[in-house]
């Protein structure tokens, strides 16, 4: 079982000994479909923070602007839409 938590971490069943005896506690590394998920979600971040950055700067009256214009409301909706269903991909695995 050690032997196999140890593999499950990425460590040799040393390295794993080594840091259960300094009281750490290795984590299973992240398979390659999780990488691609946090990945994916860090891109979706910067994303809304981008947007965030944009209206933050901008008065309001610009904003209203930007919001009644249909061709920009209907561009946003489906920058939104593609980020929740890429974080709801990921969420569920």
């Amino acid at each position: 079982m050690i032997v196999e938590k140890a593999a499950e971490c990425g460590l040799t069943l040393s390295n794993y000994g080594r840091k259960l005896l300094q009281n750490h506690h290795p984590n299973k590394r992240l398979s390659d479909e999780e990488v691609q998920g946090l990945n994916s979600l860090s891109d979706a971040r910067a994303d809304l923070i981008r947007i965030q950055n944009v209206l933050k700067g901008k008065p309001d009256e610009i904003k209203k602007r930007y919001f009644r214009d249909e061709n920009y409301m209907r561009a946003w909706i489906e920058a939104v839409n593609r980020l929740i269903v890429r974080w709801d991909k990921y969420e569920t695995v």
